[in-house]
């Protein structure tokens, strides 16, 4: 069979939509033998950590693979060769960059992602860099035993539901990018992807890397677009 790049979607589980520099607001494609791993792997990873998995790259141009090689020791990253990357848009298309918790080594949703990934052929292959990105996953595109049993998270299993935090979501949507926004009570991700809880241990480990933006309430607020972009482009 050969390749077909389909879309990732963006649902309560997992965000298709890019915040990556250069590409923030696009639509992210895969290799469409992969897209089952990867849905089974962003399934579970909701179920366990109640945030939802957010891509910030699939199948990548060739210009933009071109750029990465080119400038590889400036932006502080590891590129591969031209048309050899597993992200390559049309010999691969089987590889993810995963925003969030996950790109952060050593964070929770790291650690997560790194122990269970392989059990749904997604493979955390980005850790043996020489330059390591702990969001780098390369994904099997054959259906593994844990993808195949994978059933969509009920509101059961997911700790916290995203039409509670409408009025939380309300404080930033005049404004472009997603945030991490806590409240007194609540703290959440929102974007114009959606909205999603995360627990008190999970923002004290975001708010140690985001910038902290006004709201002009008074809620505090972590621009996520702006911290994902300098994680790219700064390679730490």
């Amino acid at each position: 069979m050969t390749m077909t790049l389909v879309d990732i979607p963006t649902t309560d589980y997992i965000q298709g939509i890019s915040a990556a520099s250069g590409i923030s607001g696009e639509r992210q494609r895969i290799d469409s033998r992969a897209l089952p791993n990867l849905l089974a792997f962003a399934k579970a990873y909701r179920v366990a950590t109640g945030l939802r998995m957010l891509i910030n790259e699939g199948a990548r141009s060739r210009p933009r693979q071109d750029y990465f090689w080119a400038n590889q020791v400036k932006l502080g990253i590891t590129a591969a060769r031209p048309y050899t990357s597993n992200h390559d848009e049309i010999l691969h298309g089987n590889a993810v960059d995963i925003g969030g918790l996950v790109q952060f080594y050593g964070s929770s949703g790291q650690k997560w992602a790194a122990a269970n990934g392989p059990r749904f052929g997604v493979r955390p292959t980005g850790l043996k860099f020489a330059v390591r990105e702990p969001w780098h996953f390369d994904i099997d595109l054959i259906i593994t035993a844990a993808s195949a049993a994978s059933t969509i998270p009920t509101e059961e299993d997911m700790p916290l539901n995203d039409t509670d935090l409408a009025k939380i979501a309300d404080v930033v949507r005049k404004n472009s990018g997603s945030y991490i926004v806590q409240s007194n009570t609540r703290s959440a991700l929102c974007g114009a992807g959606g909205v999603t809880y995360i627990n008190k241990e999970e923002f004290a480990e975001l708010s140690q890397h985001y910038h902290v933006v006004s709201t002009g309430t008074n809620e505090r607020a972590f621009d996520v677009e702006v911290a994902v972009h300098l994680r790219l482009e700064d390679g730490k």
